[in-house]
């Protein structure tokens, strides 16, 4: 494709996968997003070229369909002779009959009864449509329910300066869905996602049974305000799993079962995210990986950390069976200003070396506090008094002693 950089792609759950879901703003003030509607703008039959190589495609039939706000709006031409399927985008209009396309429709022949859709949004979710996005492009997805039907594995990356972005919206691109507003997409027992480098993605629902649900595995990838949940009964699993350099998981709901809730690698930052339920609710394996802030709960071990200098800071780690952090090797390792309750064991240390640091810490209520590892002379061990615990509320009370302390876990997550 010769498409523009930097373009807008509409999914809705009431497209149409015939529809020019693209749109440029070639004309800023003129042009108009056609994407953001489930039916195409116009529906053309009569599509013809003058010759093999011609950008200027015009309406056949009288009068023109053609206005001066479709500059910028992609036209998905199906069929017609001489042209070759695809998604071409208008760059100008030069009257009710004629447009200039951002490249030849009919290389080897003059076209005749082409049929094309112009705007719209597109409905199913195939991996060739995500290759065929450019950096800086976002894809805009409305809430409603998709289903995968083939493994989605995009090899198509962003750049640092311009990344992919996938975002999910409820009734307004931009609203920020949160819990059941978002999109949901099954992937089913056999389908998943992967993203490459400098992809971000936001505001989704994800479900499924495969090895991994949705996986960052390109460098400096993000993933935000996903809720992402591995159902499958082969161990191992995971709903995230950030196997990229410097990904970031933020604000993000990870269940699985029979595996990992959330795994994250090499100078990655997990922050402010929601993993319950799980084998292990966060597993981080590779140098410098910074867990801050989580909320780890009624999980078999909360954090199970396999990392050189690795921050464990302000998370909350409650009701886990097994362990509420098992650090299985590391060194320069901070485990600093966490909450540990209910938990088998509190922080269990395997293969750890010396200059690992344990402090400012609260323990309450677990069955071992520490084994393996020396509380720091700061520990706590007071009640954090939690707003609601057995409704998964664990916001501190303002009268708890451990905010005082410095010890808090930001409300709400997805």
């Amino acid at each position: 494709m010769a498409l523009s950089a930097g373009a807008l792609w509409g999914v809705r759950p009431g497209g149409n996968d015939l529809n020019g879901c693209y749109f440029y703003d070639e004309d800023p003030g003129t042009s108009v997003d056609y994407t953001d509607q489930d039916a195409a703008e116009e529906t053309f039959t009569n599509l013809t070229t003058s010759g093999a190589g011609s950008t200027t495609l015009t309406d056949g039939d009288a009068g023109g369909l053609f206005t001066a706000a479709m500059p910028g709006n992609g036209i998905y031409i199906s069929g017609g002779t001489n042209f070759t399927v695809g998604m071409y985008y208008v760059k100008t209009r030069t009257d009710a009959n004629n447009v200039v396309l951002d490249r030849s429709p009919t290389p080897g022949g003059a076209g005749a009864s082409g049929a094309g859709k112009l705007g719209g949004s597109r409905l199913t979710l195939l991996d060739a449509f995500f290759e065929g996005v450019s950096a800086g492009d976002t894809i805009w997805i409305m809430a409603g329910s998709f289903t995968l039907t083939e493994v989605i594995n995009i090899s198509k990356s962003g750049t640092s300066t311009l990344r992919i972005k996938m975002y999910g919206y409820n009734t307004t691109r931009g609203d920020e869905p949160q819990d059941d507003a978002r999109p949901y997409i099954d992937c089913t027992a056999t389908r998943y996602f992967y993203f490459p480098s400098h992809w971000i993605i936001e505001h989704f629902r994800l479900e499924g049974s495969t090895l991994n649900v949705l996986q960052l595995g390109g460098a400096y990838s993000r993933v935000r305000n996903v809720k992402s949940e591995n159902t499958s009964v082969i161990p191992n699993g995971y709903a995230i799993q950030a196997s990229g350099q410097g990904s970031v998981v933020e604000d993000c709901e990870c269940i699985s079962a029979n595996g990992y809730g959330l795994s994250i690698t090499t100078d990655g930052i997990a922050r402010y995210n929601e993993c319950h339920d799980s084998v292990r609710g966060i597993y981080a394996t590779g140098p410098q990986v910074t867990l801050l802030n989580n909320l780890c709960y009624d999980n078999t071990d909360g954090i199970y950390g396999d990392s050189d200098y690795l921050k464990i800071q302000g998370n909350t780690l409650d009701g886990n069976s097994g362990k509420g952090i098992d650090l299985v090797t590391g060194e320069i390792c901070d485990l600093v200003n966490n909450i540990l309750s209910n938990n088998g064991t509190g922080v269990n240390a395997t293969n750890v070396r010396e200059s690992n640091y344990l402090d400012y810490n609260d323990f309450f209520t677990n069955g071992t506090d520490v084994t393996n590892v020396t509380k720091g002379a700061n520990t706590l061990a007071v009640d954090p008094d939690y707003v609601n615990r057995a409704i998964k509320n664990f916001s501190l009370n303002p009268t708890s002693a451990l905010i005082a302390a410095g010890l808090q876990l930001r409300k709400g997550v997805g």
